[in-house]
């Protein structure tokens, strides 16, 4: 069945068929301008720069950050006192949070002391530093195991 473009039959069609368009456009325009409302976020702490394994946290090395409360992992720092101080297990890579089970177990911080060193090569003496960081634990256990301290 062939349509001819003056039959009352197709003048329908082409009216209906804008129509239809008009309000499906009219639809899109509103779900796209539409606000998809607030998010929730909530502070987290995250690294700053590139933190080796082993590294003493402090004010320099994390930053507190708002992300959406969906995107942040589970056991994430929220606050930087609950990090700072600690040592950490794992290298950390810039934006990525701080989990609390990526840093050195326990209550106790870790210090970091500054001992000078000095080595005799030749006639040669040479005078240098390094920076020690330890835990403040009761006792220091042996390979076999046993209390040493």
């Amino acid at each position: 069945m062939r349509l001819e473009t003056s039959s009352p039959l197709f003048r329908y069609a082409m009216i209906t068929a804008v129509l239809l368009g008009l309000a499906v456009g009219w639809f899109v325009q509103d779900f796209v301008a539409s606000p998809s409302g607030s998010v929730a976020e909530v502070p987290t702490v995250v690294a700053a720069c590139q933190i080796p394994a082993g590294t003493v946290l402090s004010p320099e090395t994390v930053r507190v950050i708002m992300l959406p409360a969906a995107s942040v992992p589970p056991k994430s720092a929220r606050s930087i006192h609950e990090v700072l101080g600690r040592l950490t297990k794992f290298t950390l890579m810039p934006g990525e949070p701080i989990l609390m089970p990526r840093l050195v177990p326990g209550e106790q911080k870790a210090q970091k002391i500054r001992l000078p060193v000095v080595s005799a090569l030749g006639d040669y003496v040479v005078t240098w530093y390094a920076d020690l960081c330890y835990l403040k634990q009761r006792f220091m256990t042996g390979l076999a195991g046993k209390n040493i301290l």
